[in-house]
This record gives C-alpha cells, structure tokens and sequence, in this order.
C-alpha cells in the first residue's frame, strides 16, 4: 500500500514539474509558438491547393476593357482545352489555363466615364495594368489575347513574333505580319463562348522570354502549338 502511495505521489511530482515547466514556456513563448503554429497552417493549407489545384498544360493571357465573369471564364477556358493540341504533362487531362486583366486605355476610361455619369476607379486599372506588364516581364506565357492599343505597345518593344515563323502562309483573319484578328477567325465565329470577348481582340504568339517558363524550349513549342492551333481552327460543319 505504501509503494502504491509512493509511486503516486512520484508521479504526480513529475507531471507538476512538466507543468510547471510547461506554463513557464508557454509565458515566455507563446507569441513565437502561435505564430509558427499559424505559419505550419499556413504552409499546410498551400500545400494541399498546390496538390489539388489543376496542372496547366499552357497558359494563355487576356487583355482587355472586358471583364469576363467567372462562368465565361469557365467556358471560354473549356474552348481552349478542347483545341489544345496534346495533354503535354501527361497527367490524364488537357488543361488551358487562362488568366485574365481587366484593362483600360485612357481614351476608354474617359468614354465609360462618360456613358456612366460618374468617375472611373483608376487605381484599379493602373493595379490591373501593373499586373498585366509584371506577367510579362516574368515570360510565364507566350499566347496573348489582347485590345488593340496594348497589341501595338507589344510590337513597339519587339516582344511579338513574326506570323511567317509560325505558318508557312499568312492567315486569312491576320491583321499585318505579327497578330490575327480574333473576330476574324473560325473559331471565335464556331464557339458562342469566345464571343464574350471584344471581336476586335488581337491574338499572337510572343517572341521567347529570357526567363520564366517561355524561356524554356519545351514550354515555348507548346504555346506555339496552340497558338497555331486556335488560327488554324477549321468549323466541322
């Protein structure tokens, strides 16, 4: 009985000395503990999107003063998966991303500003802008759908490629030797969802980056790939 006595009060020595221990830590450090707790989270949370989020095969970017809403996002993307020309990463799916920027020239701020009686959110299109032209620099696409003003500052820094390098004729719906007119194409008149996008888009084939995955041979052929194969799409009808 005396051991089973002994025995007790050892071990409830022991568990008050580990708490002892143990709110002496946590007064001292809780602040680092509950931010690494949340950092873990963090970092956990990511991870699992990362896992499960959609691995693109090729990424296009729109341009543009129309902002598509979720569900034509949707379908345009699904427009672009079904002409994708191969499931390059092998992964059981062709997947297009798309990634869009919601821009404005001065000249159609001015213009929407007047048609809607009241002020533009500036701030807003010069975020979307700085936006747009970060994505740039980083040459993580080389498929472009853009308005025409931001088509023109494209080829003014030399960043389009020559049509001729892609096709050994000039398409019917090109606009000079560098973008098409994506109004003027098969495609844009075949699938309805397109049309959600102004048909005065230019669509074209950007020069290879010096970084970012355009800068990569393989990554680079892909989106010349499916640049072509949007140009190129003939209506089964």
């Amino acid at each position: 009985m005396d051991n089973e006595k002994l025995s007790c009060d050892i071990d409830l020595r022991q568990k008050s000395r580990f708490l002892r221990w143990f709110d002496n830590w946590w007064y001292h450090n809780k602040t680092i503990a509950i931010i690494s707790l949340f950092v873990v989270f963090v970092v956990v949370i990511c991870a699992l999107q990362m896992c499960s989020r959609e691995k693109e095969d090729v990424t296009l970017v729109y341009g543009g003063p129309y902002l598509l809403s979720a569900a034509e996002l949707e379908d345009v993307r699904l427009v672009f998966n079904f002409v994708l020309p191969d499931d390059y990463n092998r992964d059981g799916k062709k997947y297009a991303e798309l990634i869009t920027f919601h821009i404005m020239s001065e000249e159609q701020i001015k213009a929407w500003e007047r048609e809607a009686e009241r002020g533009a959110d500036r701030k807003y299109y010069s975020s979307q802008f700085e936006n747009y032209s970060n994505l740039l620099l980083a040459g993580e696409s080389s498929v472009y759908l853009v308005d025409p003003w931001l088509y023109d500052n494209l080829l003014k820094v030399g960043r389009v490629r020559k049509l001729a390098d892609t096709f050994e004729t000039l398409p019917e719906a090109a606009i000079d030797e560098y973008g098409v007119r994506l109004g003027n194409t098969e495609i844009y008149n075949y699938y309805g969802a397109l049309r959600s996008l102004p048909e005065d888009t230019v669509i074209c084939l950007l020069q290879p980056g010096l970084i970012g995955s355009s800068s990569r041979e393989e990554n680079y052929r892909r989106s010349a790939e499916m640049f072509a194969a949007i140009v190129n799409f003939k209506s089964p009808e």
